[in-house]
């Protein structure tokens, strides 16, 4: 992919430097998609969803438990409902737990 990347944007630079600018923007600004886990979709069904919204963009969220709160942030191309193996463990040591998707996730 990374050789891909390279042949593209070495090639679209001289004949096209506004387009090769937009094609690494989208590149290296995108974070990659991956799939959820097995077994999170029912997890983040049996929790407490909400959404805020910053600076004109809306965030999806999670919340289980009662406690004192746990936030788990993933990184980049990351998903909260990876999480799938802390929430359980962490609910039943008394703390509530919050999980978000951050903007382009």
């Amino acid at each position: 992919m990374l050789a891909l990347a390279r042949l593209a944007l070495g090639t679209a630079q001289p004949l096209a430097p506004d387009f090769a600018a937009w094609l690494g923007e989208r590149l290296f600004f995108t974070p990659p998609r991956q799939s959820l886990p097995e077994g999170a979709r029912p997890l983040l069904r049996r929790g407490r969803r909400f959404r805020i919204h910053v600076d004109g963009r809306e965030i999806l969220g999670w919340r289980w438990g009662k406690g004192p709160a746990v936030y788990l942030l993933h990184g980049w191309g990351g998903r909260g409902g990876r999480y799938l193996h802390y929430i359980e463990p962490l609910i039943e040591l008394g703390h509530s737990v919050v999980v978000f998707d951050a903007p382009g996730h």
